[in-house]
């Protein structure tokens, strides 16, 4: 049994910010700020593997294109070709500089409509938009399950792996075999931890606390396959990358972006949801 002492205060929230999209509409077409004039052939070249929500624009580093960011430009349909940061500098004609919802630079030379098409960028940029698999997908590894509290009891992980089919995952270097979250009965916070044990047994009720969920890591299950997504492999919601793949974005597992490359700054997305402009990476729960 494992009794607990002192308090823990639940906390941390993750801001989500995103600049609103403005044009220079006082330039005229192909102007920006009277700077030095960025080549024609900087910007326009088809590029893929980005994207954003419509009416946004998103701009990526992208190493195929020339001045080395690719634009997701969804202001009226998705369109993603070349740009360049145009700060102090002068688009060329058939694109103006505005600045862009979100993205690796403020600026960016955004086609007015009357800019030609241009090849692909790249020797392997293959298609204008995005085509084929989004990102990385992973079915094998440690299966996570969530423990019942239903009958209000005691449980322990080697237990509840082995009623799941799997067995208990005790890696031997110290990362546990679950964790535990729990409540102050008085209202005064929470608190919970990493479950030591496959053996070590877990009260619902233990001193003055009351557990509120429970995650056992188990062996030889099969994972529920989830696709990870870099930022720099476009914004997309889970039901595009789910789809992808052939799977469908999964209603009973969460799917979560994150802010920063650690995995610490989490926040969850619904499968219809375009995850948040801070996002470093996203991971997306598919079923099969």
């Amino acid at each position: 049994m494992r009794t607990y002492f002192g308090l823990g205060i639940a906390a941390g929230a993750l801001a989500l910010f995103a600049c609103s999209s403005s044009s220079n509409t006082d330039a005229a077409p192909g102007a920006s700020t009277g700077g030095p004039p960025i080549a024609a052939d900087q910007v326009g070249a088809a590029c893929s593997g980005v994207g954003t929500s419509p009416g946004d624009t998103a701009l990526f580093a992208h190493d195929d294109c020339p001045a080395g960011f690719c634009v997701a430009d969804a202001r009226t349909g998705l369109d993603t070709y070349c740009t360049a940061d145009c700060d102090g500098k002068t688009c060329p004609e058939g694109y103006t500089c505005e600045t862009v919802t979100f993205g690796d630079a403020k600026k960016a030379c955004l086609t007015d409509g009357s800019a030609k098409a241009k090849p692909d960028a790249g020797s392997d940029s293959g298609t204008k938009t995005q085509s084929g698999t989004i990102g990385t997908k992973n079915d094998k590894g440690v299966k996570s399950i969530d423990v019942s509290l239903a009958s209000k009891s005691s449980w322990s992980c080697a237990s509840e792996c082995t009623k799941a089919g799997g067995q208990c995952n005790d890696d031997g270097v110290g990362n546990g075999v679950g964790y535990e979250d729990r409540k102050y009965n008085d209202g005064t916070g929470s608190t919970g931890g990493q479950i030591s044990m496959c053996s070590e047994t877990i009260d619902y009720y233990s001193f003055n606390t009351t557990l509120t969920s429970m995650v056992c890591y188990c062996d030889g299950m099969t994972v529920p396959p989830v696709v990870k997504v870099k930022k720099s492999e476009g914004i997309y919601t889970c039901d595009k990358v789910c789809t992808s793949w052939k799977m469908k974005c999964s209603a009973s597992r969460k799917s979560y972006a994150y802010a920063d490359p650690s995995d610490e700054e989490q926040t969850t997305i619904t499968c219809s949801a375009t995850p948040p402009a801070t996002t470093n990476h996203y991971v997306c729960a598919c079923d099969l």
